[in-house]
């Protein structure tokens, strides 16, 4: 049975994340091991889809969609040929989940299946339980599947077919865990779930995050210790990089420093030393001599500025609107 697979990646939020707030960079735009971003783990799984040529990338603003697309153009992912990637800005405010993905989907065919994902989850192991149900020869008869995890949460992977998601209203807000779903059952059309393995990941934070960087780099390389240090990084011979860890290129790591389970991105220097654990040091960050850094997030200079501008300009109405909402993975 040949089926037609579209993905669409839910990749904005309500609000910034604890992890958007201390970097400024977008979350499919970090590193997941020393090869793969988390925009590239998602790549790498989707590609495994038979039948799924596209995805659709929604973001929040312009400013994301050019960091994302920038991601995607140095990505060192060997499968994009046969997928091909659309990153786009929200085109309507408070359309949640479910209305944002009736909007980019609208022109799909009618046979279409879409896959949907919350972008700022670690991927499962595989796709494959999700898509097996869809290609059953019952499958007729079937309007989606609902990911599960080991614990029988929502996993934040779906698939639905076009029938199914046109019952989203095309005006207003929309969620898909707490309206469509349930419009689903009252219309009587058939959803069956799928597990997908353990307990869903999601990067929102830098305990979240450091967590799914081992959890990848084990899946990659079955060994969650592993490290990563980029041929371009500057690291002293007396310098110590311990347990599961990410050092990107232009990294300044100098005389007895240590470095513990952390990821140290771009340009960020730590001087002699200083000791990060547990840590995410931003790009361009600078970690002073003897130091001691633990469980923290030091963030870049530029991206202390727009937390700083940003933190000035919250509106009360904001905090009112985002109560009713609480729980949307996407604007």
């Amino acid at each position: 049975m040949t089926v037609s697979f579209t993905s669409v990646m839910l990749a904005g939020t309500l609000r910034p994340t604890p992890l958007r707030e201390a970097l400024d960079i977008h979350v499919l735009c970090l590193p997941m091991s020393s090869e793969q971003t988390l925009l590239d783990t998602w790549q790498s799984r989707l590609a495994e889809i038979e039948g799924l040529s596209e995805v659709r990338i929604v973001v929040n603003t312009e400013q994301d969609a050019v960091s994302v697309n920038q991601a995607a153009e140095r990505s060192s992912f060997t499968g994009s040929d046969h997928l091909s990637l659309h990153i786009t800005a929200e085109g309507t405010s408070w359309r949640g989940a479910g209305g944002i993905l009736h909007d980019v989907t609208e022109n799909l065919p009618p046979e279409t299946i879409v896959l949907c994902v919350e972008a700022n989850t670690l991927p499962p192991v595989s796709l494959a339980p999700l898509i097996e149900p869809l290609l059953d020869q019952q499958a007729d008869t079937l309007d989606g599947v609902v990911g599960i995890n080991d614990v029988d949460e929502p996993a934040g992977v779906y698939a639905f077919t076009r029938r199914a998601i046109e019952l989203i209203p095309s005006v207003g807000y929309h969620d898909i865990k707490e309206q469509f779903l349930p419009d689903i059952h009252q219309k009587n059309l058939r959803i069956v779930t799928a597990r997908l393995g353990e307990r869903t990941l999601r990067l929102r934070d830098r305990k979240g995050y450091l967590t799914g960087v081992r959890q990848n780099m084990g899946a990659i390389q079955n060994n969650t210790t592993g490290k990563s240090v980029s041929y371009e990084a500057q690291v002293s011979d007396s310098a110590l990089i311990d347990g599961c860890c990410i050092i990107e290129p232009e990294v300044v790591i100098q005389d007895n420093a240590v470095v513990h389970d952390s990821v140290v991105l771009s340009g960020a220097r730590i001087d002699k030393g200083a000791i990060v654990s547990r840590s995410i040091v931003g790009p361009s960050a600078r970690i002073s001599s003897n130091a001691r850094i633990v469980r923290q997030v030091i963030a870049s200079p530029e991206a202390k500025k727009i937390s700083k501008s940003t933190s000035s300009k919250k509106v009360k109405s904001h905090q009112k609107v985002g109560s009713m909402i609480q729980g949307d993975t996407n604007r």
